[in-house]
C-alpha cells in the first residue's frame, strides 16, 4: 500500500488509543471523586452531576468532528465521569433490601453498569447501517434527560434516597438538604 496511507492510519489508531485511554481513566476517576462527593453531599447530587455530564458529553460527541471540532476526548471523559456517577448514585437501592436481597440488587446494579457498554457496540452496528454518529449521540443524550426525570424520588417513592437507620434518623451527608448545598 501507499506509505501515506499507512501513515494515515497510525494516525488514527493513535487517536482511537488516546479516546479509550482517557474513558479508562475517567472512569476510575470519577467513581472516587463521586464516592467522595456522594459521602458529602448524597446521591441525588451525584445523579444530577452524573447525568448533566453524560448530556453534556453525548452533545460534545454528536457535534465533533475530526477537522472543525475535534472534542473527542473531553467527550468520552465526560460521557466516563457522568456514567459513573449514575452508576454510584444508584447503590442505595440495594440499601433498602440489606436485608433479604442486598446482595441480588448490588449485582442487577453492577450488570446494568456492564451491560451499559453494549450502547457503543450497538451505535456502531446501527452506524454501519446508515445511522449518523450525531444522531446517535443526540438520541444519548435524550435518553440521559429521560433517565434523569425516572431517577427523581417522586418515580422511585423514595427508594433513591438511603433507608433510616435503625435509630430512625438519617444522616445529613446522605440527603441533598439546604445545610449541605451551603459548603458546596
Amino acid at each position: 500500500g501507499d506509505p501515506a496511507d499507512d501513515g494515515e492510519c497510525d494516525a488514527v489508531k493513535l487517536q482511537f488509543g488516546l479516546i479509550y485511554s482517557a474513558g479508562a481513566v475517567a472512569l476510575p476517576a470519577g467513581i472516587t471523586l463521586f464516592g467522595f462527593v456522594m459521602d458529602r453531599y448524597g446521591s441525588v447530587l451525584v445523579r444530577l452531576i452524573g447525568c448533566l455530564l453524560l448530556v453534556a458529553g453525548s452533545l460534545l460527541f454528536a457535534f465533533s468532528d475530526s477537522v472543525a471540532l475535534d472534542a473527542y476526548v473531553p467527550a468520552v471523559v465526560l460521557i466516563s465521569a457522568g456514567g459513573s456517577a449514575f452508576f454510584m448514585s444508584h447503590f442505595v437501592i440495594a440499601e433498602h433490601f440489606r436485608h433479604d436481597h442486598f446482595g441480588l440488587v448490588h449485582a442487577l446494579i453492577n450488570s446494568f453498569f456492564d451491560a451499559s457498554t453494549l450502547l457503543f457496540t450497538v451505535f456502531e452496528i446501527l452506524h454501519r447501517s446508515g445511522a449518523s454518529i450525531r444522531s446517535l449521540f443526540i438520541f444519548l443524550a435524550c435518553l440521559c434527560c429521560l433517565f434523569a426525570l425516572l431517577s427523581s424520588d417522586y418515580t422511585w417513592r423514595g427508594l433513591l434516597q438511603p433507608p433510616p437507620p435503625p435509630g430512625g434518623v438519617h444522616p445529613s451527608h446522605w440527603s441533598l438538604n439546604a445545610s449541605s448545598m451551603s459548603s458546596l
